[in-house]
């Protein structure tokens, strides 16, 4: 469960400057590169409590442009927290792998589906023997990004369970 809410609390944004450039199967995960700040809202669900949460993320290229690494610090109502994760790309750029550290936390990790500007995390699980799902949403608008994290239960209907924004700014 923690590792969903982690995941959903990555997703509020990233930038730092790089001098690397992208490959060209990574050049999906460019609109990420920067430092960005947001901050979100958590609501009362069977899978999350209600509470806020703010966050500051800078992505930068690795060296040879193969992996975009983010490094975050969340805060919300239990302190501060920080993440590392890597981003990578297949050779035909058509599908985006994502490798997390958070803390003591062990590792984890998924894919996420680059089409355009919006980025969909998708994670199915089993939770006390039924079928779950999370995704997260993330669309970026030029300097801007609103993020939402919802669940569906055994096929029903999503409950929104995070939202919130994130803005790239210079540090």
């Amino acid at each position: 469960m923690r590792r969903y809410i982690l995941l959903a609390c990555f997703l509020l944004a990233g930038r730092a400057v790089s001098v690397a450039q992208s490959t060209d199967a990574a050049k999906p995960l460019a609109v990420f590169v920067g430092h960005w700040e947001g901050g979100g809202k958590f609501y009362t669900t069977p899978m999350s409590a209600e509470g806020s949460i703010t966050s500051k993320t800078d992505c930068a290229w690795s060296t040879q442009g193969h992996y975009l690494i983010c490094e975050q610090a969340i805060t919300d109502a239990k302190g501060t927290h920080q993440q590392l994760t890597v981003y990578t790309a297949s050779d035909d750029g058509n599908d985006f792998t994502y490798y997390t550290i958070t803390g003591s936390d062990t590792p984890f990790t998924g894919k996420v589906k680059i089409e355009g500007n919006t980025w969909t995390y998708d994670n199915k699980f089993d939770q006390d023997g039924k079928k779950t799902e999370v995704r997260t949403v993330n669309t970026f608008s030029g300097d801007e990004e609103k993020f939402k994290t919802e669940f569906s239960v055994e096929g029903g209907p999503w409950t929104t369970m995070l939202d919130g924004s994130s803005h790239r700014s210079k540090k």
